[in-house]
């Protein structure tokens, strides 16, 4: 029952995507990738009602098909955040693995229909090879692949962290979740002898890309800031300062007009209060202040020692402090003063506060009452 659901949530999905009007790369890759999954489960379905016999030319294509589906979350995740998926030369070569297994497959799909019975309902006898070098591939490819997108996204993580004022946005959230889920089910799949349970979580992966995309609006139309990925600088991580004059030697900004820009960045964060804007991305200030991104970077990472990420929740934690002395902010709560000041989690919002005041929210207030 619940590989039916799977399926027609896959369909549904797939039929969304499909009607789409204008879609990014990132949604063709998503929609692609949706019917793929759509046809794969359909193909299992069939195999494990035996209705597949009553059409024996359809017998074994399914058999590569697992392999691509990394291949479409690597693709995905590259898409999302640097927006070059399909820019690099060779990116077709990661289609060889399931061009390879079709190939060595022609032997068993060259077989007559009795032929091809007769292997299934013997544990695929005559093609044990082709059963251990299909799990070989599958599991080079399934670790290696989700391995590959999620270090695409720790990676822009890292990087983005100079350039938006909240980093663990929906669309970073998003691929951490779709990682996490079909690791799940490759890790099923190398634990357990029958596709029972690999398609049980299959069909749990594609409902939870149907409910928690549906709850996190816009997850199916995210797009990223083209700017943003264009005008990227090398960053530093978050756990300290780097040396601002090696990071920044090109950057043709000297010290002393990184002070003063940043004075000016100081100022227009003061008198506009740009850091209640929850979305605030560096692009933005860069824009009105008419300044090249990169020299912004540099004159809050020579200034302050830190991120733009931290700079921004530091005001941020600073407003809610302001905030929590007004008597008038007592009706509300912790989470709405902090969305108030510009945070849109709350574990952000508990990470940042405890970040700079050493104590949980609810530890800063109770050491406040009389």
């Amino acid at each position: 029952m619940l590989i039916i659901v799977g399926l027609s949530i896959s369909v549904f999905i797939f039929v969304i995507l499909l009607l789409k009007r204008d879609k990014e790369l990132s949604d063709q890759i998503l929609t692609t990738w949706l019917g793929y999954i759509s046809v794969h489960i359909l193909f299992h379905y069939l195999h494990s009602s035996g209705r597949i016999f009553e059409y024996p030319m359809l017998i074994g294509l399914v058999l590569p098909l697992p392999v691509l589906h990394s291949v479409f979350l690597y693709f995905y995740a590259r898409e999302l955040t640097y927006k070059d998926a399909l820019k690099a030369k060779g990116w077709t070569l990661h289609f060889i693995p399931i061009v390879l297994l079709y190939l060595l497959l022609v032997p068993f799909l060259l077989l007559s229909g009795k032929e091809k019975i007769a292997v299934f309902e013997n544990d695929g006898l005559g093609f044990e090879w082709y059963i251990i070098l299909q799990l070989i591939v599958f599991t080079i490819a399934g670790i290696g692949y989700n391995l590959a997108a999620y270090r695409v996204v720790r990676k822009y993580k890292r990087e983005v962290l100079n350039y938006i004022s909240n980093a663990d946005e929906q669309m970073l959230r998003w691929l951490e979740w779709l990682i996490l889920g079909l690791s799940i089910i490759w890790v099923v799949m190398l634990l357990t002898d029958g596709d029972e349970w690999i398609f049980i979580c299959v069909s749990t992966f594609v409902c939870f890309i149907g409910i928690y995309g549906f709850r996190q609006v816009p997850v199916y139309f995210m797009q990223t800031d083209h700017q943003l990925t264009a005008d990227m600088a090398p960053t530093q991580s978050d756990e300290g300062p780097s040396a601002p004059q090696d990071k920044y030697q090109k950057s043709g900004l000297s010290s002393q007009e990184a002070e003063q820009l940043f004075q000016r960045i100081e100022a227009y964060m003061e008198t506009e209060k740009l850091y209640r804007k929850n979305d605030l991305t560096l692009a933005e200030i860069a824009q009105t202040l008419q300044e090249p991104i990169n020299h912004l970077s540099q004159a809050i990472n020579s200034q302050t020692g830190s991120t733009f990420y931290n700079y921004i929740n530091q005001y941020r934690i600073q407003a809610f402090l302001e905030l929590l002395d007004n008597p008038q902010s007592k009706q509300f709560t912790n989470l709405a003063l902090a969305m108030e000041c510009g945070f849109n989690s709350k574990s952000t919002f508990n990470k940042y506060f405890k970040k700079y005041t050493g104590k949980t929210p609810t530890e800063y207030i109770k050491q406040k009452q009389p």
